[in-house]
């Protein structure tokens, strides 16, 4: 938390004072317009990713573009198998936001994958994007970790 919230509020984190009722006034103002800026600044994030997911949608196949019509959100990670620069992702979509109960994704010539910690089974879809680029696309998503906070 200390990375996200502004140095200036976390006197109050420490002491439990800054979601409580004895925060003075002038603090909590400002704490609440941080809060207002940070989720603006958020949503227009959000909506930046969702416009750039809708222009690369187009120049993916058919069968994709149907996978995008609806949200991966809370899908999760089912099976996951590697031939050299292949990827196959077998996503379980149970609980999730679409009418499909499996998915499968292939991702062919996967030049890089950037991540804290090792895609593995379990884990399920925060939030994700897709760009495209001059090698392709970029498929950016925010994983959570059953075993993880």
């Amino acid at each position: 938390m200390e990375y996200i919230l502004p140095s200036r509020f976390i006197p109050y984190v420490e002491n439990g004072t800054l979601n409580g009722p004895t925060l003075p006034k002038t603090v909590s103002e400002d704490y609440l317009q941080w809060m207002r800026e940070a989720d603006k600044a958020f949503q227009e994030f959000l909506g930046a990713a969702d416009r750039q997911t809708k222009q690369a949608v187009p120049y993916l196949p058919v069968a994709v573009q149907d996978v995008f019509a609806e949200s991966l959100h809370d899908s999760s990670i089912e099976l996951i198998d590697r031939y050299g620069d292949t990827l196959h992702l077998f996503i379980n979509t149970d609980g999730g936001f679409t009418s499909k109960s499996h998915i499968h994704l292939i991702f062919q010539n996967v030049l890089t994958e950037e991540s804290d910690k090792a895609l593995s089974v379990g884990q399920w879809i925060v939030y994700y994007e897709l760009q495209k680029n001059d090698d392709g696309f970029a498929f950016r998503v925010l994983f959570e970790c059953p075993d993880s906070e």
